[in-house]
This record gives C-alpha cells, sequence and structure tokens, in this order.
C-alpha cells in the first residue's frame, strides 16, 4: 500500500528517531561493559600487587629456590586463599620458568584443600597458555578471558632478581550481570524515548502534512477553476518558501498570459484581414491565368501559321537553289570545257614543240650510238691484240686470255645491240613524223570550239545571276518568317512558363488561403483558452 505524505514523514521521522536511539543504547551498553571491565582488572591488579604482602621476599626467594616446604607452604597457601576469597578472585597463585615450561611456585588453597590433599603442589606444571605467560614476561602484564574467567598475568622480581609470575583469577558473572542490569535499564528507558518519538513524530508529521495536505488543495482549485487570482499560504519556513514561489509564478503567468490574450486578440484581426486578402488574390490570379491561356493559345496559332509559310518558302528556296545549282554547274562545266579545249590547244602545241624536240633528241641519240659504234670497233681491237699477247705469254698470260676472250664478246654483244637500236630509233622518228601531222590537224578544230563554249556560258551565267538574285529574296523571306516563328514559339514558351508560375502561385495562394483560415480558426481558439484563466 503507498503510504500518503503524512504517512511518509511520520515513518522517517520514526526511523529516525528508532536509529538514534539504539545508536545510543548500543554505545552505553558498550560504554558499560568497558567499565565494568576496567574494575575487574583492577581489582586484579591490586589483588597481585598484594601478593608481595602476603609472600615475604625471603619466602618468595624460598619458593623460587624450591626450598619451601612442609608447613611454611602450606601457610602460606592458606593466606593467599584467604585473601583471594575476601576480595573477590577466585585463584590467586605465582608461576615460575624452568627447564623451558611454566610450573606453579605457589597457588592459594582453602582448608578444605589442604586437608584433602587437593591442594596445588610446588613446582606443578601450569595448566594454562604458555603463550599468554611468556606474553607477560616480555610485555610486564597480559590479560585474558577463558572458561568465564578474566585472568591476569603479572611480571616480578624476587631479591636475587629472578622473574616470576603472579597470577590472578576473578569470576566475570557478577561484572556480566550488573551489565545485563543496565542493559535492561537502558532498554526501558530507550522504549521510553521511542514511544515519546513516535508521538511526536506523529505530530510533526501531522502538522507538515496539514499544512501540505491545504496548499494542495488550493492548487487544485486554481488549477479546476484556472483562477490565477487565488493566492497560497505564506510563512518563513520551507512550507511558505513553496507558496512564497507559487504565488510568484502566479504573478508572472496573469502577466504573461494578459499579453497573450492582447496578441491572439491582434492575430484573429489580422488572420482575418488576411484571409480575405488571400481570397483576393486567388480570384485575380485565376483571371489573369484565364487570359493568359487565351493569348497563349493564339500564339500557337500565329506560330504554326508562320511555320507553314517558312516550309512554303523553304520549298521555293530549294526549287530555286536547285535550278541555279544545275545552271551553276553547266557553267561551270562550259567554262571548264572552255579552259579545258584552251588548255588543250595549249598542251597540243606544247606537244608539237616536244615532239620536234624528241625528234632532235632522237636524232642525237644516233650520234651517240655512232660513237659507242666506234668505242666497240676500238674494244674488239684491243680483245684481238690481247689474245694475240696471251698466247705469246702461255701459261703465264692464260687468265688475261680469258678475260681478253670475254671483252671481245661483250663488244660483239654490244655491236648486236647497237644494230637494235637504231633499228628502233629510226622506227620511233618515222612515228613522230605521222603524230605531229595529226596533231597540227586538231589544234585548229580545238580553237573553233573553246570560242563557242566561251559564248554559251556567259549566257548561260547572266540567267544564273538573276536565279541568284530570286533565290536570295525567297531566303530573306524565309529568314523573317523563320524569326517570327522563333519569336511567336518563345513568347509562347515565356507565356507557357508564366501560365505554370501563376498556376503555382493560384495553388500557393489556396495553400495560403487556408493556412490563414486555420490560423484564424486556430487564433479563435487560443482566445478563448486564454479567456477562460482569471486574470
Amino acid at each position: 500500500m503507498r503510504l500518503g505524505l503524512k504517512g511518509r514523514i511520520t515513518l522517517a521521522l520514526i526511523v529516525v528517531n528508532v536509529l538514534s536511539v539504539g545508536a545510543l543504547l548500543a554505545y552505553g551498553h558498550w560504554q558499560k561493559r568497558q567499565d565494568a571491565l576496567q574494575e575487574v582488572d583492577n581489582r586484579l591488579q591490586a589483588v597481585a600487587r598484594a601478593y608481595g604482602g602476603m609472600v615475604p621476599p625471603q619466602a618468595a626467594n624460598r619458593l623460587l629456590a624450591g626450598q619451601s616446604r612442609g608447613s611454611e607452604y602450606l601457610d602460606l597457601a592458606a593466606t593467599l586463599g584467604d585473601y583471594a576469597k575476601n576480595n573477590g578472585a577466585s585463584r590467586l597463585f605465582a608461576l615460575a620458568k624452568q627447564d623451558g615450561q611454566w610450573r606453579y611456585l605457589i597457588a592459594d588453597a582453602s582448608d578444605a584443600q589442604i586437608t584433602a590433599g587437593t591442594h596445588v603442589s610446588p613446582l606443578a606444571p601450569y595448566p594454562g597458555g604458555p603463550a599468554q605467560a611468556d606474553l607477560a614476561l616480555t610485555q610486564g602484564h597480559a590479560v585474558s578471558e577463558r572458561d568465564g574467567q578474566r585472568q591476569l598475568l603479572l611480571r616480578a622480581q624476587g631479591l636475587q632478581g629472578e622473574t616470576y609470575l603472579i597470577g590472578v583469577h576473578t569470576p566475570l558473572a557478577p561484572a556480566q550481570a550488573a551489565i545485563a542490569t543496565n542493559l535492561a535499564q537502558s532498554g526501558v528507558m530507550a522504549a521510553a524515548i521511542i514511544v515519546v518519538g513516535l508521538i511526536t513524530s506523529w505530530l510533526l508529521g501531522a502538522r507538515l502534512s496539514r499544512r501540505l495536505v491545504r496548499m494542495q488543495r488550493q492548487i487544485e482549485a486554481m488549477a479546476a477553476e484556472r483562477n490565477l487570482l487565488a493566492t497560497l499560504d505564506e510563512g518563513q519556513d520551507e512550507v511558505g518558501a513553496i507558496g512564497r514561489a507559487i504565488n510568484s509564478l502566479t504573478a508572472t503567468l496573469r502577466g504573461s498570459l494578459a499579453s497573450s490574450a492582447n496578441a491572439a486578440r491582434d492575430a484573429l484581426s489580422r488572420s482575418e484581414r488576411f484571409h480575405a486578402d488571400a481570397s483576393h488574390a486567388s480570384d485575380a490570379l485565376l483571371r489573369s491565368g484565364a487570359r493568359l491561356s487565351s493569348v497563349s493559345a493564339e500564339a500557337q496559332s500565329i506560330s504554326v501559321a508562320a511555320e507553314a509559310a517558312a516550309e512554303e518558302a523553304q520549298q521555293v528556296h530549294d526549287a530555286i537553289d536547285s535550278a541555279q545549282h544545275s545552271l551553276g554547274e553547266s557553267i561551270t562545266q562550259l567554262f571548264a570545257l572552255a579552259d579545258n579545249v584552251k588548255d588543250s590547244n595549249g598542251k597540243t602545241e606544247a606537244l608539237c614543240q616536244q615532239l620536234s624536240s624528241v625528234s632532235r633528241q632522237v636524232g642525237s641519240i644516233d650520234t651517240v650510238l655512232a660513237t659507242i659504234r666506234d668505242i666497240a670497233d676500238q674494244t674488239n681491237l684491243l680483245a684481238l691484240n690481247a689474245a694475240i699477247e696471251a698466247a705469246r705469254a702461255g701459261e703465264a698470260g692464260r687468265g688475261f686470255a680469258v678475260v681478253a676472250d670475254e671483252v671481245r664478246k661483250l663488244s660483239q654483244q654490244t655491236e648486236a645491240a647497237l644494230g637494235r637500236s637504231r633499228s628502233s630509233i629510226e622506227a620511233i622518228q618515222g612515228e613522230i613524223g605521222a603524230l605531229d601531222a595529226v596533231v597540227q590537224g586538231t589544234l585548229s578544230h580545238s580553237v573553233q570550239i573553246a570560242e563557242e563554249s566561251a559564248r554559251v556560258a556567259g549566257s548561260v551565267a547572266n540567267g544564273s545571276q538573276a536565279l541568284g538574285e530570286s533565290t536570295r529574296a525567297v531566303a530573306v523571306t524565309r529568314q523573317r518568317a523563320e524569326e517570327i516563328r522563333s519569336a511567336l514559339l518563345v513568347t509562347s514558351d515565356e507565356l507557357s512558363a508564366v501560365s505554370r508560375d501563376i498556376d503555382d502561385t493560384i495553388t500557393l495562394a489556396g495553400d495560403i488561403a487556408r493556412a490563414s483560415e486555420t490560423l484564424k480558426s486556430t487564433s479563435l481558439e487560443l482566445a478563448g483558452e486564454v479567456g477562460q484563466f482569471k486574470v
């Protein structure tokens, strides 16, 4: 189950109270135990120091030397027993370390023990822990608890400087009983304090929660009624500080809401004007869009007509251009024919000159051939002479004879080739003469053809010039039609772009109109919400 504010405050105070009382109770119990143990230790030390008064130094030396026997030992043991019994000690004894083992020098004994012979004998082994005895011998004293007994071992010295220990035991039951009694008394007191703390915690929790609950109800009423004029109780404590802070907040909210109300009314008025302006702008844009659509359609029609005119002008231009091109080719061919004829005349005359030159060169070749023949005859004669000289030389001129024979054969072959060349040259000279006669006849006929071709080409050139002027006129017409068409296309594109922009603007105007309507509704709602607060 979830606790309320009062329950949580009360529970927190109770927990703090219980923890505080518990801590005090625990500390008191610990302190009481320490005091009780300190009292026991003080009594043990007092009993241990009284040992020297009950056992004289000479008797102590005899005990250390193991010389005390008989009645002296029993009297000393009985004295120690009576003193221990009268001072709340359960044991009083002396120890010495011999042969590495702790042994009794003397121990208290009652009359009954002495009579029964159950008392501790001299130099009997010490049954206690040797560690505690060694610690006491080193540090001067040692305190321990064992089997409900508090034990003190105190270091002492004999007349000859011998070291021994005085031991005292006392039961812890009386001290523990006192501690338990004190704890019970402290528990009763703690319970009473807790009860008082519970009552106080409940009263404080009720007081704090009552103020907080009253403040909560006031805040809930302010929220339900939206009344910012109400104020909370103030004070000098934390709850009063909360009230002051909330009152300051509501005052700030009143100022803000008053400003918001004025702003809401102003926004409502502006949104109404804005909505009306947006509606008028949307209607005007719709009318402009319709007019632009009509103008764009007319521009499209004019563009189509201009395109048709341009196509017809292009066809006329192409026809005239084709005719002019054909005439141009004819003129070119005629002039080329005349040029070819003229060129042929020149070439024919040059050919005649070249034929004459060739004929002369052939004649000079004949002279060269005659010279070569003379050289061949002389070579043949030299070869014959060489053969004769080789025959005279015998074996030594055999190789020379072979060479001379080869030279003679070469001379004969040269002479035969010269004969054939001469025959060919004579045939060439005959053919050149016949060709020269034919060329002379062709030359006179070609001159007449060239003159006639030049005259016809001049007439055709005049007609071609007239067609060229017509072609240029048609080209100008076609170009202007194209310019009109291009201008109309650009205008149409611009009109289309403007139309699209107007469509977008119309759409945007519609969105603005809807947004203004939404703004108007929101402003009305805001004004209504703000008006619900009491400021």
